[in-house]
């Protein structure tokens, strides 16, 4: 499952790449903070961070932009049950289409952006493992992200999108039950 979904995105990063020779293809990778809440869950987790790959199209005179990504988040926290503590761990991966709305042009464009994201949610960890307390499967939903940034370019070299984004991982798909995973990150990435 996960590689049929793997696949789709390198898929579309190659369409990106040979449909964007007449524009201005950025592709790049950056990282930056996370923080998630889980409504059911009870768990407490600290800030985590993530890893992320992004690529985007720049159309002359338009102010949309096509944009393709990659984000994997590695987030810690603790928990305490029955008298017993310790600390969790869960992974996040993350993959996805959307828009920027660009603001204003120039080398230094604010935008806003939202997307729609492939998320596959990791088990949680406990470490001590502790009895009677079973971690959940990892499972997959569809999601959406909606946020603003700004890109800050320097002419020919490199450019800096610094964004804030608000994702809801499981907004599309929950099972009766479920509760709502979101995730507030902050991202900086580098783009050639």
């Amino acid at each position: 499952m996960k590689i049929k979904y793997f696949s789709y995105i390198l898929i579309l990063f190659i369409l990106l790449t040979t449909a964007s020779f007449a524009q201005g293809l950025k592709f790049g990778f950056g990282g930056g903070l996370s923080t998630i809440s889980n409504s059911n869950s009870g768990l407490s987790y600290n800030a985590g961070y993530h890893l992320s790959a992004k690529a985007k199209i720049d159309i002359p005179l338009f102010p949309i932009r096509p944009v393709a990504f990659i984000q994997y988040y590695i987030l810690n926290g603790n928990y305490s049950f029955a008298g017993f503590t310790g600390s969790t761990s869960q992974k996040i991966f993350s993959a996805g289409i959307g828009a920027e709305y660009s603001l204003l042009p120039g080398p230094i464009s604010p935008y806003l952006a939202v997307d729609f994201g492939y998320n596959n949610i990791g088990e949680v960890k406990f470490e001590p493992s502790i009895l009677n307390q079973s971690s959940s499967a990892s499972f997959s939903r569809t999601g959406l992200d909606i946020g603003a940034g700004v890109e800050i370019s320097i002419p020919f070299l490199v450019s800096f999108d610094v964004s804030a984004k608000y994702n809801m991982l499981n907004l599309f798909g929950k099972q009766s039950g479920e509760g709502s995973i979101s995730v507030f990150n902050l991202n900086l990435s580098v783009l050639f």
